[in-house]
């Protein structure tokens, strides 16, 4: 038998070296075949190739041929998921932990950069985690140069956010290796100007986890720790806008936030450069019998881990050697201060004091920040230092031995405040640290009252501080006790504080035993304004609270306010009555829901109808819409609805119709909608009796609610206070 084959067939060839056993047979053999086979292998099963190209690719004499596998390598998969990268970036490693870093930068970095600008963003993607791959085994002198040229040029260019977050990861990872002093400058521009202003969540997150991190251990080593916050401070300042025509300034907090993310990350860093810069630090005659554990811990837990203590020392015994005597230095009467000391207690500290007292108590999230960060240098600085330098040259800002004039009105309704109290005054939880916070306090209470100066920033003081369980009893305790002696002011303010602890989870119980005794106290007083504060906070309780005792106490309080309201013709209690009531409905017990409060409004829309007074007229009729919408979506008995909730709707129905405001078609549907259930339910006798009326029963009603807070998000808007005139008779 005999056969033919051509001699330029490729495979022929191959099948004749098959009797070598020479390794580089093999190997040639292998690396001519592959390119033919991978095009014809399922994309999904390609991985099954990596061995054998990485055979390949390692252990080839030609250059040619090993980046013929490197680019087959690289090119195996279209847009390979994360982990078929992983793969690949496994299969890069293990070729440079075997070929040094020569062939490294020679044939493999070249295939990186070739695809840096791949209309595929998962190989640029790759591309991205291998540059970070590879970092330990490139050359110092490509890891300054070519590689950082290449992660730059990749995060200039790049505009997907999942590949941005990895140049900025490798990037973060590149800095940790970088021994070229001059390059840092390079990166603190390319982190200020393309990392820090970028908003995105994934970019932010390596930046606060890798980057910032790698790159501020760098400063610390160059002492040029302050480079760093002066850059973060300029980025905080251009997050605030031009003052206004009322000259108020805002802040925009899509890069606010983020600016405080990195300073907070950057506390363990400045605290480090401080300590290991002092001049104790050369002393052996300072006592170090003291050590501070606690104090040790509390900077010790970051939930970075690469910004953490134990990351950034290398001989812990050593930093817990100077920590003591860093606190043994600075306990001292007089003792000698130094430029890392002066930036962080005296410059870093007046800095934020200037910025705190230009933005207004407004945002939660904004104040907390600053409080965070405030609170984290005074945490690391020790309680002595805290007190005797931090706490005077923040308190100073605020006059509280003056009276209070419009002037100051900004010092107490920014930002400072909640700075000061839950930053400064709150960073330690010793009984003398909160005794020093609750003298305080009591003293802001009374000042900020009796001036009557906005509250704002007190509550969102007060709000922050309640998060902290060891201060709740004690601040309640505060309130409990002012509001026994205080003028009617500040029976009001406490009022509003009680209020604000009902937000505390351990406040729960309180309520009984503290907070509802004080707002009965409250309740009872002879002043109406005092009254008229109580209202809000029992309804809250309502809201949070879930037992029967307690419940009951407020139903009475309320149902005597309402007598009172009734009685004395008194509209603020009234409009206050209309939005607890409008804000509670939908959380409170069924049986409360429609034996008071449905039947109150009812009674108020249809004694709105012969108002005399325009403008109380539209105030009240605003109040009822946002009332009556939020309770047409609760379950109301078909008794209840035919008497009390359908008539009461008509009533606005008119109003609206007569002041011409905006809603009526809405409450016309509403209307429209309850009747032909009714009819439908007079249709059935066995719905008829006791049943219940569900407001969310049909596509149409489903609807309704929809619009009706739509429609309220644009009324709300556009409500006017107005002044005050009585109309209400007595309650029949």
């Amino acid at each position: 038998m005999s056969f033919h084959v051509p001699e330029d067939n490729r495979i022929a060839k191959q099948v004749s070296l098959i009797d070598s056993s020479k390794t580089s047979t093999i190997v040639d053999m292998i690396s001519q075949s592959l390119p033919h086979i991978v095009p014809n292998v399922l994309l999904a099963k390609r991985e099954e190739l990596l061995p054998l190209i990485l055979c390949a690719a390692n252990l080839h004499v030609s250059a040619k041929a090993r980046d013929t596998m490197l680019n087959t390598l690289f090119n195996l998969i279209k847009r390979p998921d994360e982990l078929q990268r992983q793969m690949i970036l496994a299969g890069c490693v293990m070729f440079a932990q075997h070929n040094g870093p020569e062939k490294v930068e020679e044939e493999l970095l070249p295939q990186c950069w070739e695809q840096i600008n791949d209309r595929h963003l998962e190989r640029r993607l790759l591309v991205a985690e291998a540059c970070g791959a590879l970092i330990p085994y490139i050359s110092k002198s490509i890891r300054g140069s070519l590689l950082l040229s290449m992660l730059q040029q990749m995060l200039l260019d790049e505009r997907v956010e999942e590949v941005r977050s990895a140049i900025v990861r490798s990037l973060g990872i590149l800095v940790c290796f970088i021994d070229d002093t001059d390059k840092f400058s390079q990166v603190l521009t390319l982190y200020g100007r393309h990392v820090l202003p970028d908003t995105s969540a994934g970019v932010q997150k390596e930046a606060v986890d890798v980057l910032l991190p790698s790159l501020s251990l760098w400063a610390v080593h160059l002492d040029k720790i302050s480079d760093i916050m002066d850059l973060l401070f300029t980025a905080l300042q251009n997050s605030l806008t031009e003052p206004n025509e009322e000259n108020e300034i805002k802040v925009i907090a899509e890069s606010f936030m983020p600016g405080m993310q990195h300073l907070l990350t950057l506390v363990n860093f400045q605290f480090v450069s401080l300590l290991y810069s002092g001049p104790y630090r050369d002393k052996t005659d300072l006592t170090t019998d003291n050590q501070p554990t606690s104090f040790h811990s509390s900077i010790n837990d970051g939930s970075n881990s690469m910004s953490c203590i134990s990351c950034l020392v290398s001989d812990e015994e050593e930093y817990k050697q100077l920590v003591s005597r860093f606190l043994s230095h600075t306990s001292e009467e007089w003792y000698k201060s130094w430029d890392q000391f002066d930036l962080l207690v005296y410059t870093t500290f007046s800095r934020f004091a200037m910025l705190g007292l230009s933005i207004q108590a407004e945002d939660m999230a904004i104040a907390q920040s600053l409080v965070n960060y405030v609170r984290s240098v005074c945490a690391v600085l020790g309680h002595h230092i805290t007190s005797d330098k931090i706490e005077p040259k923040m308190s100073e800002f605020f006059k509280l031995d003056s009276e209070i004039t419009s002037q100051h009105y900004k010092v107490y309704t920014s930002v400072l405040l909640p700075m000061l109290l839950c930053g400064v005054k709150a960073a330690f939880s010793s009984q003398s640290a909160v005794s020093n916070l609750i003298d305080c306090l009591r003293k802001f209470i009374v000042t900020m009252s009796e001036g009557s100066v906005p509250l704002q920033s007190l509550e969102l003081s007060v709000q922050i501080l309640m998060e902290k369980s060891h201060l709740v009893e004690p601040f309640i305790d505060l309130v409990l006790e002012v509001l026994m002696k205080g003028s009617v002011k500040v029976k009001v303010t406490c009022a509003h504080l009680l209020e604000i602890c009902l937000l505390c989870p351990t406040c729960s119980t309180l309520i009984n035993d503290r907070i509802l005794p004080g707002l009965v106290t409250l309740a009872c007083d002879t002043d109406y304004n005092v009254k008229l504060a109580t209202v809000s906070p029992f309804g809250s309780i309502l809201e949070t609270c879930s037992e029967r005792e307690t419940m009951d106490k407020v139903y009475t309080e309320l149902i005597r306010l309402l007598h009172h309201t009734n009685q004395n013709q008194d509209n603020n209690m009234l409009l206050s009555m209309i939005s607890t009531f409008s804000r509670i409905g939908p959380n409170i017990e069924p049986q409360f829901r429609e034996e008071v409060v449905i039947s109150q409004l009812a009674r108020w829309s249809m004694e709105n109808n012969s108002c005399g007074d325009t403008n109380l007229r539209k105030a009240v009729a605003l109040a009822l819409i946002d009332a009556y919408c939020a309770l047409y979506c609760c379950f109301i008995s078909t008794s209840i609805t035919q008497d009390s909730f359908l008539p009461g709707l008509k009533s606005l129905q008119l109003d609206l119709k007569e002041l011409g405001l905006e809603g009526g078609a809405v409450i016309g549907s509403m209307v429209s909608e309850i009747q032909h259930k009714l009819e439908g339910a007079s249709a059935s006798p066995s719905r008829v009796s006791e049943g219940t009326t569900p407001a969310t029963s049909s596509p149409s009603t489903e609807h309704l609610a929809k619009s009706s807070k739509s429609l309220m998000n644009k009324i709300m808007d556009k409500s006017a206070s107005t002044k005050m005139s009585s109309f209400f008779s007595k309650r029949k």
